[in-house]
């Protein structure tokens, strides 16, 4: 694929996309059970196979490396909300304070504090979901048979919500105490 021309390639590569994104949506969607998560990775995909068109074997079937494309990238997405939710779980709700130090006390209580906040901005309905699952700890199944709501609805309004507060920390936490914080759990591993 790599001998085309510039203009052959924006063709070939429309063609591909109109041909595949619904697919690769509908591939990434069982997977992560929103939507924007999934046209999330329909982007993903298609920039990888744009950015590694040169490389591209025009002897191989074209689909298998788009759908080898999306499971590498989903594999690596899901492996970093896992980590990601680890993190959460063991810095705000697993957290011990290992040492009397003040200084580390008052960092603590600050960025606890500013998660507090975040949670508190969240949406009503996204905020009692999110209290459910994390101060409750109910599964999605529970939160979705007690709201009336579908199991799918909550997963996509915890994402929203991890998305939020991950956010709302970096953009207001002091950087002192997210390094504090990080260090704790880098300790603990």
């Amino acid at each position: 694929m790599g001998s085309i021309d510039h203009l052959s390639k924006e063709h070939a590569f429309k063609a591909l996309f109109d041909q595949y994104k619904d697919d690769v949506f509908g591939y990434a969607l069982r997977f992560f059970r929103s939507r924007e998560l999934s046209e999330e990775l329909v982007q993903d995909v298609f920039m990888k196979l744009w950015l590694n068109w040169e490389s591209i074997d025009g002897d191989k079937n074209i689909k298998s490396y788009i759908f080898t494309i999306a499971k590498h990238t989903i594999y690596n997405k899901l492996k970093s909300f896992v980590v990601q939710q680890t993190y959460l779980n063991d810095v705000f709700y697993n957290y011990s304070i290992e040492s009397n130090a003040v200084e580390e006390l008052v960092h603590y209580k600050e960025l606890k504090g500013i998660y507090d906040q975040a949670v508190e901005k969240l949406p009503s309905q996204r905020q009692r979901i999110f209290r459910l699952s994390r101060e409750e700890n109910l599964s999605h199944e529970e939160i979705a048979e007690q709201l009336h709501i579908s199991k799918n609805t909550v997963k996509d309004q915890m994402v929203k919500s991890l998305k939020f507060i991950r956010h709302y920390l970096e953009v207001n936490a002091n950087l002192t105490s997210l390094l504090l914080v990080f260090y704790h759990y880098i300790q603990k591993k």
